[in-house]
């Protein structure tokens, strides 16, 4: 890598954990100043030149005044106008940051991994690394936002499949449920073979507001050919939400810290972090057995798991 060439360029930060960014900054250059005070001076010079004839009885001019062969002296007086105007240039987050990383790999400290040495490399706890990738979207989420969307529409068909009518498009009851079918939620929460039941609607409604309440959150870091997978945990506070989600199959650059690397072993719970994961097994199984049932649900439930080969990441930046 040329860190001449990596000092002229401009990274946009989406992620960016800023209070442990400006303590790495200042640990490298014992401190760091966020604004700067530069004094700049202008001026005009202005000269007027002055001819004195030669005469007798003054000596002590010449070393003053140059003589020219004609016997006339000839000097310059000069007079200076200026001013002096204070300027204030203050440091932004993304400036910061680009001064950071150019920096620490100025400095060596930074290890940047190319995609193909992905693989191969030897990771270790502690280590300050860069790799790049696409960002994949957290599976728990992914499977809370698709029970949101299709949650309707299972149990419509679920209800039609058990006689009864199912509900029209504006969630309205449709003509035929006013000619004698039943209507109560008693009747419909009954027989429900493809829809979700009361139990397993409750429990997502548990894990959406636990999702919306945690502290941390994971998501994959997918490089292209390669088998090790990238679990970043990312903090909601430095861009998560919406920042987040305009990252979703984007090709990043992530600085980070590795926490943790599995070569072999038990897999890695994606629902670590959530009230599902407290559950007990039995529950569990219940649950997960009865969203396979579902279409469009078991690529999902099948990627609540990372097998290893993964590596854990603690991000101080996702940027491009």
């Amino acid at each position: 890598m040329d860190i001449e060439t990596e000092g002229t360029q401009l990274y946009y930060p989406i992620y960016l954990d800023a209070p442990m960014m400006i303590s790495f900054l200042a640990a490298l250059e014992n401190g760091v100043a966020f604004e700067e005070a530069v004094e700049r001076r202008s001026g005009a010079r202005r000269s007027a030149n002055t001819d004195l004839s030669a005469k007798a009885g003054l000596p002590s001019l010449f070393s003053l005044f140059r003589f020219d062969l004609k016997g006339q002296l000839g000097g310059a007086l000069a007079s200076e106008e200026s001013e002096d105007l204070s300027l204030i240039r203050s440091h932004t987050e993304a400036s910061l940051f680009n001064k950071l990383r150019w920096t620490m790999l100025a400095s060596e400290i930074l290890q940047v991994y190319e995609e193909t040495e992905l693989d191969t490399a030897e990771f270790m706890p502690g280590e300050l690394i860069e790799i790049q990738g696409v960002i994949g979207k957290n599976t728990l989420e992914d499977l809370v936002g698709l029970y949101d969307r299709f949650r309707s529409f299972l149990n419509a068909i679920a209800e039609a499949k058990a006689g009864e009518s199912p509900r029209n498009v504006s969630g309205g009851i449709s003509e035929a449920s006013t000619i004698g079918a039943p209507t109560t939620s008693a009747a419909a929460g009954q027989n429900k073979p493809n829809g979700f039941d009361s139990e397993t609607a409750a429990i997502f409604e548990w894990i959406r507001e636990d999702l919306r309440s945690a502290d941390m959150t994971d998501v994959l870091l997918l490089a292209e050919g390669v088998k090790t997978r990238f679990v970043l945990t990312l903090s909601p506070d430095f861009g998560t939400g919406r920042t987040m989600d305009s990252l979703l199959g984007s090709r990043v650059k992530v600085i980070g810290k590795v926490t943790n690397i599995s070569r072999e072993g038990k897999p890695l719970s994606l629902i670590r972090r959530s009230l599902l994961d407290l559950m007990p097994e039995e529950l569990k199984k219940q649950i997960f057995d009865n969203l396979l049932r579902k279409p469009g649900f078991q690529h999902l439930v099948s990627g609540i798991e990372i097998e290893p080969p993964y590596v854990q990441i603690l991000p101080l930046a996702i940027f491009v």
